[in-house]
């Protein structure tokens, strides 16, 4: 046999042997990032921001930094609802949101003073 076929048949027979689970590992993730602000467009660090993916009820929880930014990584598609929260402020809560894989989606949000 010549070396060219028996190396095809060599690899035919490796990737036909490979459980079809193997070849579909790749997961595609997406982000959704943001930045948390009061009305006076000044941003608002260490208020909570809750995620929740609504089709199937898991939800995150983070906190916002110094200049008020919020990052949710490795996240499937699916739609997504935010949630804010911080003493001194009204609670806030985004519209129902589609992520798609692959992507990176920004949902800025703002706090309105008031009771929680």
């Amino acid at each position: 046999m010549e070396r060219p076929k028996k190396a095809f048949l060599v690899f035919a027979l490796i990737l036909a042997s490979t459980p079809l689970g193997l070849l579909a590992q790749t997961t595609i993730s997406s982000t959704i990032v943001g930045t948390v602000a009061d009305a006076q467009n000044a941003v608002v660090p260490a208020a909570e921001v809750v995620l929740r993916n609504v089709d199937t009820g898991i939800q995150w929880k983070t906190t916002t930094g110094g200049l008020g930014e919020y990052v949710f990584p490795n996240l499937i598609a699916g739609n997504y609802q935010l949630e804010v929260t911080k003493a001194g402020f009204k609670k806030s809560v985004s519209a129902v949101t589609p992520l798609e894989n692959g992507t990176t989606l920004r949902i800025n949000m703002t706090l309105e003073v008031g009771a929680v």
